[in-house]
């Protein structure tokens, strides 16, 4: 039995890792579309969710563990939302996005655990999001080590 629990765990984590191809460069700018790189590195906590990724009102996917999404949008202002589904309708991550066409921007997706508290036969952890503007020197260290969701 706990050999069937531990890969029913195992299970659920890989279906949450991205397992598309391996990131293997920026695409060239476009003169008149703006790239945008959304990507999530690979960490424990929150390992098991899987956000959708949606860029005015349009759903590009589920951002998982580990992975990246490359989109070409039209210049100018976007709404991007991390939807938590039912598990936390609630927690939806928003952000508003300025684009420049001829341009390439990258965005780093965050999970962090910010406390823990366990009492025999209770546990319980908390966290938070954050979505951020990075650099396209910091990013490609860490998009050449993630996968397309």
């Amino acid at each position: 039995m706990k050999y069937l629990t531990h890969l029913a765990i195992a299970m659920f984590l890989v279906g949450c890792t991205a397992t598309g191809p391996l990131f293997n460069g920026v695409s060239e700018a476009r003169s008149d579309k703006a790239i945008a790189y959304f990507f999530r590195q690979a960490a424990f906590y929150g390992s098991g969710s899987c956000p959708d990724l949606v860029i005015d009102g349009e759903k590009i996917g589920c951002l998982k563990n580990g992975g990246f999404f490359e989109v070409i949008l039209e210049p100018g202002n976007h709404l991007v939302l991390f939807d938590k589904g039912t598990w936390e309708p609630d927690k939806d991550l928003r952000s508003n996005i300025t684009l420049e066409k001829g341009k390439i921007y990258y965005y780093e997706y965050g999970q962090e655990m910010t406390g823990a508290f366990a009492v025999p036969g209770f546990s319980m952890v908390s966290g938070r999001e954050n979505f951020i503007r990075k650099t396209e020197e910091y990013s490609l260290s860490i998009l050449k080590k993630l996968k397309k969701s």
